[in-house]
């Protein structure tokens, strides 16, 4: 496992401010390691995490480029996988999960 410091990351903000967002009411030499902040990736995803979650293996990590969060309209099931979303018993849940959850969720599956 990659552990950065506080200080790690202030420092790698302080020279990269783009990817501390301007929702956040703290400026970036102030940022301690149990709040979360809002950050924005490459990706223009603005995401709320806890500093060292954001920054795990040592650079900036989207959570819903690499599929941790579901974002409605990018990796949710609907938009990924729009056939295996209408199997869902509740279609609500393809908007809550991405196609390749380990979560376990109903399916209404279709007789043949």
């Amino acid at each position: 496992m990659f552990v950065i410091k506080i200080q790690e990351i202030r420092d790698y903000l302080i020279a990269h401010p783009k990817y501390f967002s301007d929702r956040n009411d703290i400026k970036i030499e102030n940022i301690s390691s149990g709040k979360k902040y809002y950050f924005i990736g490459d990706c223009k995803h603005e995401f709320l995490s806890l500093p060292c979650n954001a920054f795990r293996t040592g650079k900036l990590n989207c959570p819903y480029c690499c599929g941790k969060r579901v974002l409605k309209g990018f990796n949710d099931m609907w938009t990924t996988d729009p056939e295996l979303a209408s199997l869902l018993s509740n279609h609500e849940d393809g908007y809550k999960y991405t196609a390749n959850t380990n979560k376990k969720i109903i399916m209404a599956l279709q007789r043949l």
